[in-house]
């Protein structure tokens, strides 16, 4: 039999909580273009018009986030931060084929414009009113 001394305890100093990080923003889950709608018809004479699109969650600019536009293939050169905007007459004279039928594409990207989140593309058609003499 070995007789051993009483244990030698003590305590540990309190664990130092990890400071925190600050929390990671909610992946974007969802974004659709609203206006114009898939297959419908707009009504200009200049080319602008008007866009809207539902994001889930809502647009973070103060990150950087913001929306890209393509029109037709062409990416407009400025970047939205609002949900509702226009495309401009001279984004349109930039852009737009002269064809009938147009697309849009949306996306969310970072401030690399790296896309986070890509709409679904629509396609719609442009209507301009004219006179018969």
């Amino acid at each position: 039999e070995v007789r051993l001394p009483p244990a030698n305890l003590m305590d540990s100093p309190a664990a130092t909580p990890l400071p925190a990080s600050p929390p990671q923003a909610a992946a974007y889950t969802s974004v659709q273009i609203t206006q114009p709608e898939d297959g419908g018809t707009i009504h200009t004479n200049t080319g602008q018009f008007s866009v809207a699109l539902a994001l889930e969650p809502p647009l973070r600019p103060e990150r950087g986030d913001a929306i890209a536009v393509r029109l037709d293939g062409t990416v407009l050169p400025d970047r939205r931060t609002t949900l509702q905007f226009d495309v401009t007459a001279d984004e349109w004279q930039m852009a737009a084929r002269d064809e009938v039928e147009h697309t849009l594409e949306l996306a969310v990207v970072d401030r690399s414009g790296e896309a986070l989140l890509v709409a679904t593309p629509v396609r719609f058609y442009v209507h301009r009113a004219f006179r018969h003499n």
